[in-house]
């Protein structure tokens, strides 16, 4: 498993209006119906644009933020 580390040297922050864009269009790159997933498939560092594909979208992603109300007494 790739575990999400921030660059090195920290660039401009990226608007947390457009992450959930970005994981949509990298979600797109990488689906069954996507062009560009099948030729990286035929290509021989198929595997590893799909670790930096995963990887990108994993520090894109924001974390679930935690829920205040509680929805049903268990």
């Amino acid at each position: 498993m790739i575990t999400p580390t921030p660059p090195a040297r920290p660039g401009r922050r990226f608007s947390n209006k457009l992450r959930p864009l970005a994981v949509d269009a990298l979600d797109q790159a990488v689906s069954d119906l996507s062009e560009l997933a099948e030729l990286w498939a035929q290509a021989p560092d198929g595997s590893k644009w799909r670790q930096h594909i995963a990887r990108l979208r994993d520090v894109l992603a924001l974390p679930i933020p935690p829920q205040d109300e509680t929805l049903f007494a268990i």
